[in-house]
């Protein structure tokens, strides 16, 4: 399901990775502490830009208690088992191999995970479980066999994954 600005739970993911990326930032840091403190808004624009991504939080430091709640039970619910429903699937790999290869490897294992960890699956079995977590499953399934992740039957028919491969 693609992302929307209304998607309560994309919201909730892109405020709190705002929210941790500013903590980060000694600066974004000090100037969050202060509007917190009932100081105001900085005056610095190279701060209060950045602040005003966090809707939680008013012009002058005055906290949206409620918004605040609504994020936290978002971010609740994807931590438990119905995550995955609550998250879009890959559209896109990324552009450098090295990376693309790495999250084709995280896709492959939770889709083996999700499956009950069989020995061998069939062609089939897995493009229906990667197609549930990316876009592109034969993708997937060819960077995780070129890889060494998987090892496919002379026929293509049958995959297993390869202990010790890289998670």
């Amino acid at each position: 399901m693609p992302a929307t600005p209304t998607d309560p739970t994309h919201d909730a993911l892109a405020q709190a990775r705002s929210l941790a990326s500013m903590l980060s930032t000694p600066k974004l840091a000090a100037g969050l502490g202060a509007m917190l403190a009932g100081q105001g808004a900085p005056e610095d624009p190279s701060v209060r830009g950045p602040l005003r991504a966090l809707r939680w939080l008013g012009p002058n430091g005055e906290v949206d208690q409620e918004a605040l709640r609504g994020i936290a039970a978002r971010l609740t619910e994807l931590r438990g088992d119905g995550a995955v429903l609550q998250v879009r699937r890959v559209e896109s790999m990324p552009a450098t191999h090295a990376e693309r290869t790495a999250l084709s490897a995280r896709i492959v294992r939770l889709a083996w995970e999700r499956l009950g960890s069989p020995r061998i699956i069939t062609e089939p079995e897995l493009t229906a479980a990667l197609a549930m977590l990316a876009s592109d499953p034969a993708l997937v399934r060819r960077d995780a066999v070129d890889a060494g992740m998987l090892l496919r039957s002379d026929d293509g028919a049958r995959y297993e994954l390869v202990d010790g491969s890289p998670a």
